[in-house]
């Protein structure tokens, strides 16, 4: 994970201040410092720290740190899971193909889950991209977007304008919070 934080932190860094790939960095950064946090909390309670330990660490009552920390597996912060992973998947789609599109494809992969990660590692992802942009010419912009939960996954559609044409990239996210599926798709007009 340490990893993953300095990409975005050089993503930021890189990126125009007030520009909208700054704020998907900045967004994608924040939601791997609450992961990183999260993993750091479950780390120290395995090796014997308490909740009133971490809580006094982080300014917060030993319930405060159990509610936001210890219960992960229904919601985050009050907020049902999958409804926080419909309002972040969207972003996180557009910050996917953005590394697409800057040739950073270590990058993209950030939020695949292993499965997907160990099926597609970056040389098949770029050539994937490549044989795309052949296809429809060089990315463009975001369309219309949709999400909607099957089962307990979360589909998240987003319309690629290209150059010659579009396309729907489809990712299917885990009840985890990862990407479990990527497809880009013709679209049917």
């Amino acid at each position: 994970m340490a990893d993953e934080l300095e990409r975005e932190v050089a993503a930021v860094r890189a990126s125009a201040a007030g520009s909208v790939a700054r704020v998907v960095a900045l967004e994608h950064l924040r939601e791997l410092v609450t992961l990183s946090v999260q993993s750091e909390v479950d780390l120290a309670r395995a090796q014997g720290e308490t909740w009133a330990g971490i809580g006094a660490g982080l300014g917060l009552s030993r319930q405060a740190a159990f509610q936001r920390y210890g219960t992960k597996k229904k919601t985050t912060k009050g907020v049902d899971m999958t409804t926080a992973l419909m309002a972040s998947a969207p972003e996180r789609v557009h910050l996917l193909v953005s590394h697409l599109d800057q040739g950073r494809f270590d990058a993209a992969r950030d939020d695949f889950d292993d499965p997907l990660a160990t099926a597609l590692p970056a040389e098949r992802l770029e050539q994937v991209w490549e044989d795309l942009v052949r296809s429809v010419g060089a990315f463009e912009d975001f369309g219309e977007e949709t999400s909607l939960v099957v089962d307990s996954n979360v589909v998240v559609e987003v319309r690629l304008r290209f150059e010659a044409g579009a396309l729907t990239c489809r990712t299917a996210w885990a009840p985890s919070g990862r990407i479990a599926g990527l497809f880009f798709l013709p679209v049917l007009e």
